[in-house]
């Protein structure tokens, strides 16, 4: 069945979401830089919890619209909103904050003898994680954390998972689910929010927009005056007051379990500067370790680029970061404010690398978007017009675990799923379809990474129209870029043409450079952070 005509749509139609494309070519450093040094600006000025969870509130990947829109300066008559317009949004801000309020009574009702039950273990390490099914693994793995819970209880220090639902399509069964009070407890971040919270942080998000629109007007700056209306709108919205939640989690956490560690997430998102927040303002020693568990991009300012003001950047205690590159570019931030910065790894790699590059003789070109909607259009999109063009070769198509396939499919060009050399790789683990490919169709995933270990040449889809977020951008050796799919087919015939010295040679520089980006977590990088951390331990057999 024939697909449509591949077409890169100009500019997503989702307002408020995070996307990467854009008309246009996407925002240069320098107006980055800019972008950022304003909105460090603004949380100086108005601190307050709902600013910080505004979504846009730090620049980091994926770029949000506002970004793009204000790196660009087009932010003309954003002051002139009516006061009319406020009604319909705090209907709903309103009506979010009852909805909220209800189900965390119901929480707290439902999971009262779990959490009367985990509440009396002593808990040394929090860990704040995203879950993407109502139940753990069958084997226990966490998705970004691996078996870390495991590997500590065998040094006998005892972590508590603290899980955030990512689909939020079947919460009570996600609830129920992770919920665990065993030797590995875990529970779901909702039951450690009071109930009144939310009404809280309704009032404060009304505070905080007449603050912003009052400095606003006192603002002779074009741009900040901008920026401040714009973030004085966004305080109002329901997304905002389901972030600033992250602060009651992290308090209510380390007030009730005292921990040595909270360790969570560091990408920029603003829950990780509400949760910080939080943890700080529980009073009790405990380090805020943050974890950056994927690629660094150009556009990840909010963790490279350097902060004047520690006050306001919720600097943590400890980065762990997956290995040398990384630690690299994001000295300049944190050294001078006292950061440890620890080379960590990351639980995704297996540690087992390829001896040589994939067989080119597979023919198989394995598709990992990023699980954003405007990248998963693209991908598909392309991948579907490339195996059109080329039906001697399979194309598998994998969507991020935070887009189940059925809804990923939605968004590619009718009739995909059903040609002849497209596969869906829905139930198979990565590294089956590693071992399938020869190649790898991919714009911001860090599954690349992982792909060029196990041999494969990895092939990145740039348009004019979207923003370059390309990971492996300093990487200029096994490494092509595509504009159509013309381009894709010359660039497999010339790498079915290579010799296999030449081949070879190529890969290597590839993978070194991956194995001087991340590694696998060892024992030894995992000591060591304990070590740091203030942890005395030794390896104990766990518990079952």
């Amino acid at each position: 069945m024939p697909v449509a005509s591949y077409a890169i749509p100009e500019a997503p139609a989702h307002p408020g979401q995070p996307r990467s494309c854009a008309a246009g070519a996407g925002p240069g450093p320098s107006q980055l830089a800019r972008l950022a040094e304003a909105l460090e600006a603004l949380t100086q000025c108005c601190a307050d919890l709902p600013v910080l969870a505004i979504p846009w509130m730090s620049v980091r990947h994926p770029l949000h619209e506002v970004h793009e829109m204000f790196a660009r300066e087009e932010f003309a008559n954003l002051q002139n909103r009516s006061w009319l317009a406020l009604v319909p949004r705090a209907v709903r801000l309103a009506a979010e904050t009852m909805r909220i309020s209800a189900r965390l009574l119901w929480v707290r009702w439902t999971l009262r003898k779990a959490i009367a039950t985990v509440r009396r273990q002593p808990i040394e390490m929090i860990a704040k994680t995203w879950c993407f099914q109502p139940q753990p693994s069958t084997d226990g793995r966490d998705f970004y954390y691996g078996d870390l819970q495991q590997r500590l209880a065998q040094r006998g220090v005892r972590m508590l998972l603290l899980c955030g639902d990512v689909r939020a399509d079947q919460w009570r069964a996600f609830v129920r689910g992770h919920a665990a009070t065993g030797a590995l407890p875990r529970l779901p971040e909702l039951c450690l929010v009071p109930p009144w919270a939310p009404w809280r942080v309704m009032a404060g998000q009304v505070i905080a927009w007449w603050r912003l629109r009052r400095a606003a007007h006192q603002m002779k700056d074009a741009f900040m005056q901008a920026l401040s209306h714009r973030a004085s709108w966004e305080c109002l919205t329901p997304q905002v007051l389901r972030t600033a939640l992250g602060y009651w989690i992290g308090r209510t956490s380390v007030q009730w379990w005292r921990p040595r560690a909270f360790l969570m997430l560091y990408e920029g998102h603003s829950w990780e500067r509400c949760a910080a927040r939080g943890v700080r303002a529980a009073g009790t020693p405990c380090q805020i370790v943050n974890y950056q568990h994927t690629v660094l991009f150009r556009e990840s300012l909010a963790l490279t680029r350097a902060c004047g003001d520690p006050q306001h950047a919720a600097f943590p205690d400890i980065v762990l970061g997956l290995g040398p590159v990384p630690i690299r570019l994001m000295q300049e931030r944190h050294a001078p404010h006292g950061v440890r910065l620890l080379p960590f790894g990351s639980f995704r790699a297996s540690g087992a690398v390829s001896e040589t590059p994939a067989d080119p003789r597979r023919r198989t070109v394995l598709v990992t978007p990023e699980g954003i909607r405007s990248e998963i259009e693209i991908l598909f999109a392309f991948a579907a017009a490339c195996a059109q063009r080329m039906p001697a070769y399979t194309f598998i198509l994998r969507s991020h675990p935070e887009v189940p396939m059925a809804q990923a499919l939605r968004y590619a060009p009718p009739g995909t799923a059903q040609l002849p050399n497209i596969v869906l790789s829905q139930q198979r683990r990565i590294e089956e379809d590693f071992e399938q490919a020869s190649v790898l169709l991919y714009r911001g995933s860090s599954t690349v990474l992982y792909g060029i270990a196990k041999g494969l040449l990895p092939v990145f889809v740039q348009q004019a129209a979207a923003v370059d977020s390309d990971p492996l951008y300093a990487l200029k050796t096994w490494h092509e870029r595509v504009g159509s799919p013309e381009e894709v087919v010359d660039v497999l015939a010339r790498y079915e043409g290579m010799e296999d010295a030449a081949r070879m040679q190529a890969w290597r520089a590839g993978a070194q450079f991956v194995a001087d980006y991340t590694g696998p977590v060892t024992d030894e990088r995992l000591d060591a952070f304990l070590l740091a951390a203030g942890f005395n331990t030794e390896p104990t057999a766990c518990a079952a």
